[in-house]
This record gives structure tokens, C-alpha cells and sequence, in this order.
């Protein structure tokens, strides 16, 4: 998402804006309300808020399906590969789920924030925090899970070779 849509989303927004260049909510890892409102929302011009609030709904929901597909699918795979004993770990699965609902929530909550501009949606923020953190901490622990099966199958795999 960010090396295909944003560059030309980037380009897009920083000609709409009058500060230089645009600091978009997607690619910050924290803003708040009123920096949201002053550093973002404000420079843009109403079309370039038109714009990001397209980009958001069009083109970003594959970030979302792309990282969450791959961490579920990796996650699965690694599960599948565990004794049976061992398969009580799908509940694992539920966390990259999670992180796509809340990613879902972000954009949403943003979308709503900039729409609504000059209006402020504090509603609407407290969402988009919520998603927020919630995000990373599914993401992040579901990249910790992957790592932690992946050492509980490479131990399996290696003692089950023989010693030679």
C-alpha cells in the first residue's frame, strides 16, 4: 500500500495542501486531535480533503487485507504444522482479525474526522485511537505469535532428526 497508493496519494494531497509536505494520518504513527486538525486537516484545501477521503475508501483497504492475510495464513499454516496435541493455538487466529477490524475502524474514524472538517468529530478521534492501538497490539502480537511457532516447529523439526 504504501510504495504502489501512497506516493502517488502523497503527490496528490501535498498539491493540495499549503504546508509542504502534507503530513498524512496513515503514515504517522500517532497524531492528535488538534495536530490532526492543525498539521493535516487544515493546510488541505476542501478538494484535497475530498481526495484523501477517496483514497481512504477506494484504494486503502488493501493494506489491510494484504497484512492481515499474510499473518493469518502464516499463522494457520504454522499451526497446521504443530502435533495435534499442540492445535489448541487457533485461537492465535483470531488476533489478525482483529488488527483488520480495527485498521478498518482507523480509516473509518478518519474518514469521518476529515469529511466533517471544520466540525470536530472528538467522537470520532476516540474511534480512531481505539483502532489505533488496537491495531498495532494485534498486529504486533500476532507477529510475536508467528515467531514463537515458528521456534515451537523448527525445536520439532530438529528433534526429530536423528543424531548422527
Amino acid at each position: 500500500m504504501a510504495a504502489i497508493v501512497m506516493p502517488n496519494a502523497i503527490e496528490q494531497l501535498n498539491a493540495e495542501s499549503s504546508v509542504q509536505p502534507a503530513r498524512i494520518p496513515d503514515l504517522q504513527f500517532y497524531m492528535h486531535l488538534d495536530e490532526l486538525n492543525w498539521a493535516f486537516i487544515k493546510p488541505l484545501t476542501e478538494k484535497g480533503r475530498d481526495i484523501y477521503v477517496s483514497i481512504e475508501m477506494r484504494q486503502d483497504i488493501w493494506y489491510p487485507i494484504s497484512y492481515a492475510g499474510f499473518l493469518f495464513f502464516s499463522l494457520w499454516l504454522m499451526i497446521k504444522k504443530l502435533p495435534v496435541a499442540k492445535r489448541s493455538y487457533f485461537g492465535v487466529l483470531f488476533f489478525p482479525v482483529l488488527a483488520f477490524f480495527a485498521d478498518l475502524i482507523e480509516n473509518l474514524s478518519l474518514v469521518k474526522i476529515v469529511s466533517r472538517y471544520p466540525e470536530v468529530q472528538e467522537t470520532a478521534f476516540l474511534w480512531y485511537q481505539v483502532g489505533f492501538v488496537t491495531k498495532w497490539s494485534a498486529a504486533i502480537f500476532s507477529f510475536v505469535a508467528l515467531i514463537v511457532l515458528l521456534v515451537i516447529w523448527l525445536k520439532q523439526v530438529y528433534s526429530l532428526k536423528p543424531q548422527g
